[in-house]
């Protein structure tokens, strides 16, 4: 990551984080980039709990509350101009106050997922501006393991192209190359949920989802996590070694076991299987027709404690 950008969480960010950020002056060059994921949508949940609270009444910005987010228009209006502010959500009601309150002096963009044909092309031109080619059988294994993650897309798209030394991307060095996408990409939606940062947790399960990925597969993935918190717990309270528990669970990955244990130290053993006995409901409620699919996983998220 560039020295010149900082990306920060708006699920947990605070407004002296957020101006600490923007008001630092670029390291040298001429800007610096900072990026905001999930304030909007945080701010409009907060607003509708207030807004029924209040009987149903519309409130607007920082009404209800002491909050100095109501401040944050203006604050945009005298930022530093070296500090360029990118704020990035996903979907959000109409009458997000906070996006409402931000429209005057900001600009607005919706980018849908590309997907299908749009994708395809989307795909060939990015091989084409980088000087190579690409069969349609790669075409296809890029989409299956990727999707609509135009960002991820890029990278594994320069990776191949420099990986074909004659310029042709073929379906076989796709597989070597970008079959671990998939799964990098559901390992991330697993920390988010564990660490409880739902709205991330939400954006990866939707993505995941649009992306052709089944709530069977997810649930199975999120259960083996809770399973090996729940080893990992067990083995810290006997006074096991950090070594001696890593081989037990067989993580080799050294992050792969801190991220574990850590999840073990957040969550008392009667949690974590609370939380296993609602994967099973909520798995059996899918194979029964009583959800769907994107419902069930939402409702597993938001009430993940």
């Amino acid at each position: 990551m560039s020295l010149n950008t900082t990306i920060l969480d708006g699920q947990h960010l605070t407004w002296e984080q957020l101006t600490n950020a923007c008001d630092s002056l670029p390291f040298l060059a001429p800007s610096r980039l900072v990026v905001v994921e999930g304030l909007l949508a945080r701010y409009e949940s907060q607003r509708q709990a207030l807004r029924q609270a209040q009987g149903g009444r519309r409130l607007s910005p920082g009404e209800g509350e002491k909050s100095p987010w109501s401040n944050l228009k203006e604050y945009i209006c005298q930022m530093t101009t070296t500090t360029a502010l990118v704020m990035v959500d996903g979907k959000l009601s109409r009458n997000n106050p906070l996006l409402k309150e931000l429209t005057s002096v900001a600009q607005v963009r919706e980018f849908r997922p590309l997907r299908k044909e749009a994708l395809r092309r989307w795909i060939g031109s990015q091989v084409s501006r980088l000087g190579g080619s690409i069969t349609l059988a790669a075409v296809d294994l890029l989409e299956e393991a990727i999707g609509s993650n135009l960002g991820l897309m890029a990278q594994e798209i320069e990776k191949l192209c420099l990986y074909s030394l004659d310029g042709q991307i073929d379906d076989e060095a796709v597989r070597r190359l970008v079959s671990y996408a998939r799964e990098a990409n559901v390992f991330a939606m697993v920390d988010a949920l564990m660490a409880q940062r739902r709205q991330v947790a939400l954006q990866h399960l939707h993505q995941l989802l649009l992306e052709g990925d089944t709530a069977s597969h997810l649930l199975a993935i999120i259960a083996r996590q809770l399973r090996l918190a729940m080893e990992a717990k067990e083995l810290i309270r006997k006074g096991l070694p950090k070594s001696e528990i890593g081989s037990r669970l067989e993580l080799a990955s050294d992050y792969a076991l801190a991220r574990t244990m850590e999840q073990a130290r957040l969550y008392s053993m009667e949690s974590l299987m609370a939380i296993h006995h609602r994967l099973l409901e909520i798995d059996l409620a899918i194979k029964r027709g009583i959800y769907r699919e994107e419902m069930a996983l939402d409702l597993l998220v938001v009430g993940f404690s």
